[in-house]
């Protein structure tokens, strides 16, 4: 994904008005995977010590509290998987992810990241993260994307970034 892809989504905003980004499917597979690793550990350790096969020591203890948490997300993950939802959706209005919207008179900035940086492990497990900051200082109106939009989500910000910056001088701000 380079600046084809940024030609591909300026040709598909200026063709039908919006950008439609559904969630990778496949990216969450390695979600899922990751989720049913992390709950193998955990669960055993509480089902032995609840058992009476081994002591409640602290590493029972910190599973009893890190198990709901995995439950969550991988509750999540699979609903995510089902629906297809939240979608990211750009048009000349606004940035929607879901329930949230932002237009772009209040975002203050996009911060995505960047290509360079050296990363450990396969690109496929990492994380990366593009966030739309608005001007309003609410932690909670924030938009967070991570890669399960794209392919390469640092080159998806940049284009929003972009998108900020044409629509700002659209209207003469």
């Amino acid at each position: 994904m380079t600046t084809d892809d940024s030609a591909a989504w300026n040709l598909e905003l200026t063709r039908t008005g919006q950008v439609r980004f559904p969630i990778r499917r496949r990216r969450l597979a390695v979600r899922l995977g990751l989720c049913a690793i992390a709950l193998d550990s955990p669960a055993g350790s509480v089902v032995s010590a609840a058992r009476g096969d081994r002591p409640w020591g602290w590493w029972e203890i910190v599973s009893v509290v890190a198990l709901p948490l995995v439950l969550y997300i991988t509750a999540y993950t699979v609903w995510t998987a089902c629906t297809g939802r939240p979608v990211l959706v750009v048009d000349h209005e606004a940035v929607t992810l879901g329930r949230k919207r932002l237009t772009w008179q209040e975002i203050r900035s996009i911060n995505s990241p960047s290509g360079s940086n050296w990363r450990l492990g396969p690109r496929w497990l990492q994380i990366e993260v593009v966030t739309v900051v608005p001007f309003e200082s609410r932690r909670r109106r924030q938009i967070v994307f991570p890669n399960e939009y794209a392919d390469r989500v640092d080159v998806l910000g940049k284009w929003l970034a972009d998108l900020q910056r044409r629509q700002r001088h659209a209207i003469g701000e």
